[in-house]
């Protein structure tokens, strides 16, 4: 993807995040918006768009994993301050 990005001079960087945020997000306005764009920008410099693929799995696949964990993170976490805010109650 940066070398794609380097060939458009970073013009696509913005619509690729876009891309992969409204992927992770299931927006379908950002995903039709940026996807529009990648598919312009890239076709006017001869890249395939699809050869973006893998790479934005990958970075979806991460940020769907970060916002998990930082939802189960803050879950547990009330959770353990519910349990000793009983605890504490009980004595």
């Amino acid at each position: 993807m940066v070398q794609m990005a380097r060939r458009s001079d970073y013009r696509t960087t913005l619509y690729l995040i876009g891309l992969a945020i409204g992927i992770a997000l299931d927006d379908d306005f950002l995903i039709e918006l940026c996807s529009h764009e990648v598919n312009n920008i890239m076709g006017s410099n001869s890249i395939d768009p699809r050869a973006a693929i893998g790479e934005l799995e990958s970075i979806v696949i991460f940020m769907k994993a970060a916002s998990s964990k930082n939802r189960a993170a803050n879950k547990l976490e009330s959770l353990f301050e519910a349990g000793n805010k009983l605890s504490l109650l009980k004595s």
